[in-house]
């Protein structure tokens, strides 16, 4: 029973861990900087990369100062920086850059204002409380723009993939719609050749027999000359009659088995072809989601 609670709480902590990793919040805590044991401001971004945070990080504040930034130790050193929605002194900025986790980048920062380190737990004055709300919005708007470029990013390619993805399905739905009918059409070619193949059967019966009773005739009319002649040219169009209907029972036959194979083949093929299309449903509809989760993201960022 003990060990089942353990399992529970741990997964609980993980999916609160999970959580976390994926929001954007804002926290104070003391650390450890080369200036000694100060109170830092602390921002989680979600799922961007270090190098890419660090380098808009320093360009950001470039902009603010004429003192290239330094880096000490792999801590970052931004001095004499103007931030009117902080201050109207100059400051010095110290920050670390770290990923503690592969979702999430953390920047911890130490304010310095005019010689002095400031905690907003310190806060005593109108001014105290403008700094530290300046601070909050600076870095929490940092991490937004941090996360929505990427999110942007990420969309781009979402929807171009989920393009491909869409295209792929539509191709295979055109492809799956022109074998059904290649198929319609040679299975309705096969059943009007047994049509015309059951007809042409009944007319070689009608011929053989017209043949076989034109021949006795012959024999009865053998001493009449001119009636032996004029029935040995029906009894020859007749068998021309015969030979051309047996070239056409040949002739559809032969279609027959060919058009058959084709069919057993297109058979396999449409089979093939729907297993792939159901592959395809279901990655345009993953596409769809990713589409979707990611918009909404940018949605609540934007707000």
């Amino acid at each position: 029973m003990r060990t089942l609670t353990i399992i529970v709480f741990l997964c609980i902590a993980s999916i609160r861990l999970y959580a976390q990793e994926n929001i954007i919040r804002i926290e104070n805590d003391s650390i450890q900087m080369s200036a000694g044991m100060q109170v830092a401001y602390i921002v989680y971004i979600p799922e961007v990369t270090l190098s890419k945070t660090e380098h808009d990080w320093i360009k950001k504040f470039s902009r603010t100062t004429a003192t290239p930034a330094k880096n000490e130790s792999n801590e970052i050193q931004i001095k004499n920086a103007k931030i009117k929605d902080i201050s109207d002194k100059r400051i010095n900025i110290y920050s670390l850059l770290v990923k503690p986790s592969e979702n999430v980048v953390k920047i911890i920062a130490v304010f310095e204002i005019d010689s002095s380190f400031f905690s907003p737990f310190k806060t005593q004055s109108i001014e105290d409380e403008k700094i530290n709300y300046g601070i909050k919005n600076l870095m929490l708007k940092f991490a937004k723009q941090e996360y929505l470029s990427l999110l942007k990013q990420n969309l781009f390619k979402a929807k171009s993939k989920f393009r491909i993805a869409k295209d792929k399905q539509n191709k295979l739905e055109r492809n799956h719609e022109s074998l059904l009918k290649q198929k319609m059409s040679l299975e309705l070619r096969v059943k009007n050749n047994l049509t015309e193949l059951q007809g042409l059967e009944n007319d070689e019966k009608r011929i053989i027999k017209q043949i076989e009773e034109k021949k006795d005739a012959l024999v009865n009319v053998r001493d009449d000359k001119e009636l032996y002649e004029i029935g040995k040219k029906q009894l020859k169009m007749l068998k021309k009659e015969k030979k051309k209907i047996d070239k056409n029972i040949e002739k559809y036959s032969k279609e027959n088995i060919s058009d058959n194979i084709k069919i057993e083949k297109l058979a396999k093929e449409i089979l093939t072809v729907k297993s792939q299309m159901l592959q395809q449903d279901l990655e345009v509809n993953q596409r769809s989601t990713i589409v979707q989760d990611l918009e909404k993201k940018i949605e609540a960022i934007e707000d």
